[in-house]
């Protein structure tokens, strides 16, 4: 089990890294997407999963799309400060599963799966605001 999250971290820590090098969605820029300077709010700048709530001073950064083996995984980037977020979607496995949530350092994941896909939301905040994040996303 402490493997298996492990290298779900390691995998969702190298798709942070990388994810300022692969390709943007919707022909946009990356510079588009990465300086794009509104808050977070209920209003989709772009589609994908959008959370209903968010804590206030968060601002929407960029999406990125990486193609697996299972299917497109979206990811969703927004910061506060020096505070990231991240929030992963892809396609539900063959496995059902309850929500799961761990804590690696300062940062919190949180796995959990809604309708057909499955997510994955990892961030500094306290856990009681993540799973409300986590909760409100369509």
């Amino acid at each position: 089990m402490k493997i298996r999250v492990l290298k779900i971290f390691l995998f969702l820590s190298l798709l942070l890294v990388f994810s300022s090098q692969l390709t943007p969605a919707w022909g946009q820029s990356q510079a588009e997407l990465v300086l794009r300077p509104e808050l977070v709010s209920s209003k989709r700048p772009v589609e994908g999963p959008w959370p209903k709530y968010f804590p206030s001073g968060y601002r929407f950064q960029g999406i990125s799309f990486y193609r697996t083996q299972r299917g497109r995984v979206v990811h969703l980037r927004f910061v506060k400060e020096k505070k990231l977020l991240s929030i992963f979607s892809k396609p539900r496995g063959k496995n059902r599963f309850r929500r799961k949530v761990n804590r690696r350092g300062n940062y919190t994941i949180i796995q959990w799966q809604k309708g057909d896909n499955e997510f994955v939301l990892v961030g500094r905040e306290p856990v009681t605001v993540l799973l409300k994040i986590a909760d409100s996303i369509e």
